[in-house]
């Protein structure tokens, strides 16, 4: 009886681990993908905007989120928000959360835009 359970227990770990390894194999293979409707925030300041942001993106600063300006959007809107590095993301993120915002994401900084098939312009 044993050895029933051992060899059940060493079969489960054997799928388990190959079950884990297929998915963190395709997903790093495939492209993420955003709703149709999502609205693209990018958090920077305006200058960063201007030198380039992603194609039909929306500027809205996180420093105005601070001071309790929030984009004029359904609650339930589907958002992604990005900045340089991902940090004021978050921020946005959780100011965004806070002020009761359902459907909001922070999709990092403009390295990791690309991965959602977003594109930059250069200018505003």
């Amino acid at each position: 009886m044993k050895y029933i359970v051992l060899a059940a227990v060493i079969v489960l770990g054997i799928v388990g681990a190959l079950t884990y390894r297929a998915v963190t194999v395709s997903s790093l293979n495939t492209e993420k993908q955003l709703a149709e409707n999502t609205v693209v925030i990018d958090v920077r300041t305006s200058e960063e905007f201007a030198a380039s942001h992603v194609a039909n993106a929306t500027l809205f600063p996180v420093e105005d989120m601070r001071v309790g300006k929030m984009p004029e959007l359904a609650k339930d809107t589907p958002i992604v928000v990005y900045c340089r590095s991902g940090n004021r993301a978050g921020q946005a993120v959780k100011l965004m959360q806070n002020a009761g915002f359902t459907n909001v994401i922070n999709i990092g900084g403009l390295g990791d835009v690309e991965e959602y098939g977003l594109k930059f312009v250069s200018g505003t």
